[in-house]
């Protein structure tokens, strides 16, 4: 199933779709604005990355951010899943680091490293919602797309998009 927008403006109909899921990337890093390539930067990525176009006179812009488990939500996965996943979760911290959730390294020694790419399309400043994509190890596990103002993972929140559990007061 193709992550895609279909926008109205005007009375004319548009489409805002991601790039195939990379080869080389684990993300996509193009999209397709009513057929037209548009790129989210080359695969060395330190950070969110935006690109902005022309959608039928209006200001289109496609952002694209990651979010890693932290450390203790990544334990919390393994654990829950029996110790079997624990050692390639660890060892990923130490050779990746906690702070990007395994590195580059890590993603490769720890099939169990999970991150959810989220790609929001704003229109003229408006939000039309945004594509989280889930990974696993570097395999795409799902797709969802969240309507504007709905909840989005965070670092600490071990199984999205179920609802997460109230915090005790």
């Amino acid at each position: 199933m193709p992550q895609a927008w279909e926008i109205e403006l005007d009375g004319t109909r548009h489409r805002v779709e991601l790039g195939a899921w990379g080869v080389i990337s684990e993300e996509p890093r193009t999209f397709l604005v009513d057929g037209v390539k548009h790129s989210l930067g080359g695969w060395l990525v330190l950070g969110p990355r935006a690109a902005t176009f022309d959608l039928a006179g209006r200001v289109g812009v496609v952002t694209m951010r990651w979010v890693k488990p932290g450390f203790r939500t990544n334990l919390r996965r393994a654990f829950g899943s029996g110790w079997r996943h624990l050692p390639g979760t660890v060892a990923a911290y130490l050779v990746g680091g906690a702070g990007v959730g395994g590195g580059v390294f890590g993603a490769g020694a720890a099939g169990s490293i999970l991150k959810w790419v989220i790609y929001e399309l704003l229109v003229d400043g408006e939000s039309r919602g945004s594509w989280v994509l889930t990974s696993v190890g570097g395999s795409l596990r799902s797709s969802l797309l969240v309507e504007p103002g709905g909840p989005l993972p965070e670092p600490d929140w071990l199984e999205w998009p179920t609802p997460r559990p109230l915090k005790a007061r």
